[in-house]
């Protein structure tokens, strides 16, 4: 086996990939299409972009249809999920429209329709949903392990397991990841990417500012889009007190939420 690695920016961070493939040509052509599915991703769910699904999604009116592809769906159909998990406290729906994510209906022949305006932002989810697809073109093209990081959404697979880093503002420690997931939402980070905007909590009672002041959440799991998506949870659960809640909706998941700060 020859061990393969490259470095790209994407998704408003930089994103590694490493594998282990049958020769290095192998390798090349694994890591390729991993790259090509991230940009894929990326395209698809950016809020903005003119041919984003998502900014069609954004763009229309209510109950007007609109065409999507697979994995935006499938993405969508996380989010909803998690959303109904938590009683509608995680919400990727930004203020900007009054439209919340249990507005917005999957139907057949990858179609979505949303009963009123919805202004969405995946920021915070579509990249650990990259990583997956990312493995899944490693897996695809024989590779024997690997890992794919994006910027504190990661995922390794294959029997070798592997010791990574962690690093945030209130600290540093390592973890081993072996075929799961691992995900950080730190809002006392620098330098945040523009794109993850931090809208994942519409309560009465909880603000973005109080997650914005929350610790590091970390959470591993058995896709990067889960853990991703649960770090948002995490969030949300410490700034309203409710661990009981937060312990629900990680067991759900097959999840749990690694100790942060690091003790010393």
């Amino acid at each position: 086996m020859v061990i393969s690695r490259r470095l790209r920016p994407l998704l408003g961070t930089f994103v590694s990939v490493e594998c282990a493939a049958a020769d290095a040509a192998a390798g090349e052509a694994a890591i390729a299409a991993a790259f090509t599915a991230i940009a894929q991703v990326q395209t698809l769910m950016h809020p903005t972009r003119g041919d984003a699904d998502l900014a069609a999604i954004n763009a229309a009116a209510a109950l007007e249809a609109v065409a999507v592809h697979a994995w935006t769906s499938q993405v969508l159909q996380l989010a909803k999920q998690v959303a109904d998990l938590t009683a509608g406290r995680f919400d990727p729906c930004l203020p900007a429209a009054a439209g919340t994510i249990d507005d917005v209906q999957l139907v057949v022949a990858g179609q979505v329709v949303c009963r009123r305006r919805v202004a969405i932002d995946l920021g915070g989810i579509a990249k650990g949903y990259a990583v997956d697809c990312a493995v899944a073109s490693l897996q695809a093209h024989g590779c024997a392990h690997g890992i794919v990081n994006a910027g504190g959404d990661l995922r390794a697979f294959g029997d070798e397991g592997m010791q990574v880093w962690i690093r945030t503002s209130a600290g540093t420690r390592p973890i081993q990841l072996c075929n799961r997931a691992c995900a950080v939402s730190d809002p006392g980070a620098p330098g945040k990417p523009i794109e993850h905007r931090g809208y994942y909590c519409r309560t009465d009672t909880t603000t973005n500012s109080d997650l914005h002041r929350a610790a590091p959440a970390v959470v591993l799991a058995p896709t990067a889009a889960i853990a991703d998506a649960l770090t948002k949870c995490v969030l949300i659960a410490r700034a309203q007190g409710d661990e009981r809640a937060l312990a629900d909706w990680l067991e759900h998941f097959d999840a749990t939420c690694a100790t942060w700060p690091p003790s010393v």
